[in-house]
């Protein structure tokens, strides 16, 4: 709402708003209820669906460190009886089903609030001021927390240790078997020695929460005018600043479930061998029967993370009509027209989480260090439209349009960016435009001083857990990764649990900037015999250089890099030095980092037509469509400093899955259908279609399919299809300043492509399945409101 000045000469608005939105958990679509995996017929070719989970459940799974004590168990994982008594089995045991309590949508509550407002002092000064203010909070649900296989108490040692004597550990067996102590401690069992095992076990009871909040705020003030009959101004100075804190719950500390795992005394009378406030843990039996609330409030520790970012800008501009100075072409009506101005901007990124969190106590959490950082940016501009030719023989208009700005940054150094326009129109029924520019973007505040952690999670199933035959490449390459000859000897590393694998990401101080080359070049069709009729037809060209990347192309394509070859690559694997594995202790380095280049081409194409109805009113069609005919990337470029050649380039058009991410169909479009009423009602109709992507693994470039399926087919997961949704809406003009409006988005109630969850990337570019960046997720959404202007 608003309000004029008595005077006439300001006004203000003021305005509000409040959203939420309720959690939809993936277990409430079918869909979505359990994460998908392709598997196979036996041969080589993956064909069909099981659903997938994670080896971390409630029936606790160890693998020994056999270097340390004697014992039978040799390789293998033996895990909890499921009938929960203290005896361990080396049969399969359910996997955890995590999609149940993972959110297709999350719970998120925002607030708004702000205003508008200018007052005119004369012709010269225009005074104006705008604020917005933005509360959001937003509740995210994950999997319980617990014992992870792979990462243990101590960073890069995937190991825990248990006493052998601990009173938890079971010393019977049925016949045929042996007891847990004989298990884990051999010929040591009962005695004090101490045990290292790998563990798996998940606090099912105890789900993982993330409460995010942000507040922004941003103000500006101003004045512009008029500084004479040539010249007008705009300058202005704005302060903003956005602050977040996350409040991490459910969480279990190493260093407590360490403690918790040496104990003394008896089961019946356990007691932490480290004293103090512990609380012995039972591992050791199903979790519905082993871990009392107690041992549950010891371990379940909460993170606090905060950090806020801050921006000062101080901005100048005039326009400047010249055609005063005689600056005007000859065969032009209209005369040359230019703005030039000068702006500061200083940014600042300040990130402080706890101990827990800054020091990677949390389980599934990882290290989240303190970070802070800031740059300064001083810069010029100016850009000109000079209009050569109107109103001659097959030159209806001819107007160019350059643009140039320098800009002197404190954190990459001095940056050029320039562009020029061309439009040329023959008559009234054709115009042609073309432009070029080139465009710098620098690393922005995050991606410079993000703090690095290693928290990642990427879709991955190792191929170093299937290396083939010594002489193979994929074996040298796991060689040459870290993987100890011994791990390979026997068969391959352990496989990523849920072939989630672990990452280090997080930002990079020392990037540079990256360019951008756009040519554009279109025509517009507005035929004088076919009346309201438009079609315009753009063809596009756009490649970015020095690309600002995590890692060399991400995870999956540094590891394929790897495997073809590429040694700089392989330093980018962090193996377990021990194990080989490629999670907990193990990862990919996929940092921020300037490397190779993505270009696209296509064709954008928009058409317009209106018919009139007589009495029944008017029909409106509008479609709009993009054809995308590559989409290339480079993962790297050559760069002889750091000894790292080109990778060589992959083309996603078309495609989707663990490389190329989200699908990129080459046709996607919307076609509207309005009918305008006499009747103060309009209703609309509006198709919108998305083209098949087939999936990246099978299209035999070893850069995004040479660690996961080799000499392998997935036909099950070949193709999305195509999709189509029909939306519905009406808007009924009840009275003057009363509009009721109501309609069905995704009419027909379409399901979303979905597929392999485990390979294709669904966990890293996608969720539940499917990819909600492309497709609706969550069906039919019926939507009824309306607006009352006072």
């Amino acid at each position: 709402m608003g309000v004029n000045a008595p005077d006439d000469k300001g006004n203000i608005t003021v305005f509000a708003s409040y959203f939420n939105s309720q959690p939809v958990v993936q277990s409430q679509r079918d869909y979505s209820a359990c994460g998908i995996q392709s598997l196979s017929n036996g041969s080589n070719v993956y064909n069909h669906y099981g659903c997938a989970g994670s080896s971390n459940s409630a029936y606790g799974r160890f693998n020994i460190n056999t270097g340390t004590l004697a014992h039978p168990v040799v390789g293998g994982t033996i895990h909890d009886n499921p009938n929960g008594t203290n005896t361990f089995v080396s049969s399969a045991v359910p996997s955890y089903n995590f999609n149940n309590q993972s959110y297709l949508q999350r719970e998120d509550t925002r607030y708004n609030i702000g205003y508008f407002a200018h007052y005119e002092l004369n012709k010269h000064v225009d005074l104006y001021s705008d604020f917005m203010f933005m509360d959001d909070r937003t509740q995210a649900q994950y999997a319980p927390s617990g014992f992870f296989a792979g990462t243990g108490p101590i960073p890069h040692n995937p190991y825990w240790q248990i006493n052998c004597n601990n009173p938890f550990l079971g010393t019977t067996a049925p016949a045929g078997q042996i007891s847990q102590a004989q298990a884990l401690c051999g010929a040591n069992a009962g005695t004090s020695a101490i045990a290292l095992a790998e563990i798996g076990y998940r606090f099912t009871s105890a789900d993982r929460n993330g409460d995010f909040r942000h507040d922004t705020f941003k103000v500006d003030l101003g004045a512009r005018g008029e500084i004479d009959d040539v010249w007008s101004y705009d300058a202005y100075m704005q302060i903003g600043k956005s602050s977040y804190t996350q409040y991490a719950t459910g969480y279990a500390s190493l260093r407590n479930m360490q403690n918790a795992l040496l104990v003394g005394g008896t089961a019946a009378n356990p007691v932490c061998l480290s004293g103090g406030a512990c609380v012995p843990l039972n591992i050791f039996q199903a979790q519905s029967t082993g871990i009392s609330a107690a041992a549950f409030n010891y371990v379940l520790t909460p993170g606090i993370q905060q950090g806020t970012t801050e921006e000062q800008v101080v901005s100048m501009a005039v326009n400047g009509d010249l055609g005063k100075y005689g600056l005007k072409s000859p065969w032009a009506a209209d005369s040359v027209k230019v703005a030039l101005g000068t702006e500061y901007r200083r940014e600042n990124l300040v990130f402080n989480p706890d101990a827990e969190s800054a020091s990677g106590d949390l389980s599934g959490g990882g290290a989240t260090p303190a970070t802070a950082g800031s740059f300064d940016v001083k810069e010029i501009f100016g850009e000109a439209s000079i209009p050569l030719v109107t109103d001659k023989p097959w030159v209806k208009s001819l107007t160019i349009a350059p643009g140039y700005r320098f800009s002197d940054y404190t954190s990459v150094g001095t940056t050029d960016t320039y562009k020029i326009d061309a439009s040329y129109q023959p008559n009234n029924d054709i115009r042609f435009r073309y432009t070029y520019n080139r465009a710098v973007r620098a690393p922005n505040i995050v991606e410079l001083y993000a703090p690095q952690s290693p928290s990642g999670l990427f879709s991955s199933a190792d191929p170093c857990s299937h290396p083939g035959a010594a002489a193979s490449q994929l074996y040298q390459s796991c060689l040459a990764q870290g993987v100890p000859a011994a791990v390979l000897a026997g068969g391959g590393t352990q496989s990523c649990p849920a072939n989630q694998c672990s990452d280090l990401t997080g930002g990079n101080p020392k990037l540079a900037p990256e360019s951008a080359d756009t040519y554009t070049f279109g025509v517009v069709l507005t035929p004088s015999i076919l009346p309201r009729f438009s079609l315009s037809i753009d063809y596009f060209n756009i490649r970015i250089s020095n690309l600002i990347s995590a890692g060399y192309g991400g995870a999956n394509a540094t590891l394929n890099g790897c495997i073809q070859g590429d040694a700089f690559l392989c330093k980018q694997i962090q193996r377990d030095a021990s194990t080989g594995q490629l999670f907990g202790s193990g990862l990919i380095n996929v940092t921020n980092v300037n490397t190779g280049f993505e270009q696209t081409k296509g064709i954008d194409v928009t058409a317009s037509y209106s018919q009139p109805l007589g009495d029944w009113g008017r029909l409106d069609i509008r479609s709009s469509g993009t054809y995308t005919a590559h989409l290339v990337f480079e993962p790297n470029g050559a760069n002889p400093a750091l000894g790292l050649t080109a990778s060589g380039t992959f083309d996603c058009a078309g495609l989707y899955g663990a490389t190329c991410g989200q699908p990129t169909p080459h046709w996607k479009s919307s076609t509207r259908f309005t009918w305008v009423t006499p009747w103060k009602i309009t209703t609309s109709l509006n198709w919108r279609f998305i083209g098949s992507s087939k999936v990246d693994l099978n299209e035999g470039n070893g850069l995004v399919n040479s660690g996961f399926y080799p000499n392998n087919l997935d036909t099950i997961d070949a193709k999305t299809g195509t999709i189509s949704y029909i939306d519905l809406s009406m808007q009924w003009k009840v009275k003057d300043g009363y509009v009721l409006r109501a309609g069905v988005n995704n009419l027909f109630d379409t399901n979303p492509p979905h597929g392999d969850a485990v390979n294709l990337g669904t966990y890293g570019s996608g969720n539940g399945n499917t990819f909600p960046g492309t497709y609706d997720t969550l069906g039919r959404n019926i939507f009824v409101g309306i607006t009352a202007n006072y």
